[in-house]
């Protein structure tokens, strides 16, 4: 049987020798195949591994081998960006990246740039090839250069009310991204007194980490941020900080922030549970400034819709005066039967002047499920596929319509 991972292991002992620099190129055409075997061989770079172009392939290398450059050819893509922001999200921030595309556009130099990603326009010469190579692992041996600036990206799932299924959503949300999306994920868990994030994630032996506010002046360093993670999967981490009733509420909140900002370049997306119960106030600029995302999770109900009509109103001045604006998702939740809902989709997208771009079903099978610790998502039921289609949006991969989805959930 074809096993990729022992191929892999196998060229990956063969192709790194000691000193050499270890590369990977995810090739579409044979011409470059050959170009970058030749220029690597003739410097002495050492031999890189090579593998079709395919996010399988991208996902399975990264995981399993020890990697410093990723060689990424794009070449007669239809979007040099849009396919370079898919594949961003399955490598690792600590590896360096070289996109080569035959797009000659500054839009696509500017935006790959602020992806932290390197661009080498094609046609090239072995000698070009080298030069660039040699001029990404300088920056590398100096730590500088675009990789500096690649960090996950952070989501934000807000409930317009409390009870709309946000730490439900966060926790399938990580599992999807992990699960299907190949991406590495830290779920930050914003209810500092409470919350019951641990029963949503099945894992009822969870506890809060305890900080004491007086020890919150110590110093923090990467390594020490990273031991305030739970493992809560193969390629997902928690974080999860508790606090006296007494303590410092702002303070623990910003030792939170600490601590993401410096975990931010070992993973893909921080993915953070913002529901209504949290003790602090959730703000618009604060939300705008922090996050990538803004996930916007809602009920049918006449309050949920007032609340997320606010949200909206307030965050718009902030998102317009960004270079590149928060992203805005609107979920919508049937979590109760239809007889208890107040509200149609139809009169909630009318209100709020804009569509709905996820709608998850209401499933009473739901209750039980998180009950027996079962992840909703791996359900063969109605309400996985929504949660899937949100977790492709944030990546990127999403291109179906709505009008589509709900079609498809209309003959379910």
């Amino acid at each position: 049987m074809f096993d990729l991972v022992e191929i892999l292991n196998k060229s990956g002992s063969e192709g790194y020798p000691e000193g050499s620099l270890k590369a990977v190129l995810f090739y579409k055409s044979d011409v470059c195949r050959s170009l970058v075997l030749e220029s690597f061989s003739f410097e002495g770079l050492g031999k890189p591994l090579m593998m079709e172009n395919k996010d399988a392939n991208i996902a399975t290398c990264v995981r399993e081998q020890d990697v410093d450059l990723v060689l990424l050819e794009l070449n007669n893509s239809r979007s040099v960006v849009e396919d370079a922001e898919r594949i961003s999200h399955i490598i690792p921030n600590h590896v360096s990246v070289v996109v080569i595309g035959n797009e000659d556009a500054i839009s696509t130099i500017r935006r790959l740039k602020e992806m932290g990603f390197y661009y080498l326009f094609w046609p090239i010469t072995k000698q070009d090839l080298i030069d660039f190579v040699k001029s990404v692992q300088d920056n590398r041996a100096k730590q500088k250069g675009l990789g500096q600036y690649r960090k996950a990206k952070r989501v934000a799932v807000l409930g317009s009310k409390g009870g709309v299924g946000c730490s439900l959503l966060c926790a399938e949300l990580v599992n999807v991204l992990a699960q299907d999306n190949h991406t590495s994920a830290v779920l930050v868990d914003h209810n500092y007194h409470g919350g019951n994030l641990d029963i949503m994630l099945g894992r009822k032996d969870l506890r809060k980490r305890q900080v004491q506010t007086g020890s919150l002046a110590s110093q923090l360093d990467r390594n020490s941020a990273l031991t305030l993670l739970e493992k809560i999967g193969e390629r997902t981490r928690l974080l999860a900080l508790g606090a006296n009733e007494n303590d410092a509420q702002g303070e623990v909140q910003v030792f939170t922030d600490s601590v993401i900002e410096l975990v931010s370049s070992d993973v893909n997306f921080v993915v953070e549970d913002i529901s209504a119960s949290v003790s602090f106030d959730v703000s618009a600029q604060w939300l705008c400034q922090r996050s990538d995302i803004v996930v916007l999770l809602m009920e049918p109900s006449v309050s949920s819709l007032r609340e997320a009509e606010r949200l909206l109103t307030e965050l718009e001045p902030y998102r317009s005066e960004m270079s590149q604006p928060t992203r805005l998702i609107l979920v919508l939740n049937h979590h109760r039967a239809h007889n208890a809902e107040q509200v149609t989709e139809k009169d909630m997208a009318e209100y709020l002047k804009r569509e709905i771009d996820v709608v998850i079903p209401y499933e009473p099978r739901t209750g039980l499920w998180i009950l027996d610790g079962k992840r909703i998502a791996a359900q063969r039921t109605k309400v996985s596929a929504p949660i899937k289609q949100l977790a492709k949006k944030i990546v990127g991969q999403e291109k179906a319509t709505k009008k589509g989805l709900l079609g498809f959930l209309a003959k379910k």
